[in-house]
């Protein structure tokens, strides 16, 4: 499960892969990967967006190589008090809501092809509610993981303590009794002593993984991604034994291995 913060969505643009190197360090900690949970290391992501990522974008980036999808970030209020189904013709399994005899469905995903392989990614500012929207999943066995995107708004960013809280949250009422790991996805700050000090409080949390999309809050798809501090980033990553994931600037697989010199990596 991963949770974000976007507080307007960005344009989609060459940001739609994610990725992931890794380094071996003996003496590093490692957090060790729920049962249901994810190895995020060495892999290729369909990345973490906030409106991009439903079941056809996620289905097209498997067959193509994908290692791993993260659906759409999804407000946990619109997922509290939807009805599941599975729906008959397509066996994918539905979530849906019903107002004015109309039924709406939020939310779809296919277990046969991507259950394994999906992170369902909340868009929330809220522990209580994080967690409950958590557990509409979970308790089915369908997503491999959860991720909070840095939350409901780029705000969240701007209160590391609400977001560490929404993370505890997760992990302690959602990751450990599910076994499903917790991710977050977040930006970077304005400088790289403020991201330093959000990324230590954030591993700290007991998450599994952390994204982060190599641009601040203002800026736009089409500005040149910051991938100066990915080796802090992922150097205090690693110390945490957290694994690390990148995107920005990332389009085709064949551009999506950085020189190790400029890298740092994620988990040992």
């Amino acid at each position: 499960m991963t949770t974000t913060a976007a507080e307007s969505p960005p344009t989609m643009a060459a940001e739609h892969v994610a990725e992931t190197t890794t380094t071996t360090d003996a003496s590093a900690p490692h957090v060790p990967i729920p049962r249901r949970g994810v190895d995020y290391r060495d892999k290729i992501v369909l990345a973490p967006m906030v409106r991009s990522g439903e079941l056809p974008s996620r289905l097209l980036a498997l067959k193509y190589g994908a290692d791993l999808v993260w659906g759409p970030e999804t407000v946990d209020r619109s997922m509290i008090g939807t009805t599941k189904k599975t729906n008959p013709r397509t066996g994918c399994i539905e979530w849906s809501r019903t107002s004015h005899d109309k039924e709406t469905v939020l939310y779809r995903i296919d277990p046969a092809r991507e259950s394994s392989r999906l992170i369902y990614q909340i868009g929330t500012n809220s522990p209580t509610r994080a967690v409950e929207a958590a557990k509409l999943f979970a308790e089915h066995g369908c997503p491999k993981s959860f991720s909070t995107d840095g939350g409901m708004g780029a705000a969240l960013l701007r209160t590391p303590d609400l977001l560490a809280s929404i993370l505890t949250a997760l992990v302690e009422e959602v990751g450990k009794p599910y076994e499903i790991g917790i991710s977050v996805k977040i930006r970077l700050l304005e400088t790289p002593e403020l991201t330093s000090s959000l990324v230590n409080k954030l591993c700290k949390t007991g998450i599994t993984g952390l994204t982060i999309h190599c641009r601040t809050t203002p800026m736009r798809p089409r500005e040149r991604a910051i991938r100066e501090q990915l080796r802090m980033i992922g150097d205090i990553c690693r110390s945490h034994g957290v694994a690390c994931l990148m995107n920005g600037d990332v389009a085709p697989t064949n551009k999506g291995s950085p020189s190790p010199k400029n890298t740092a990596s994620t988990a040992p």
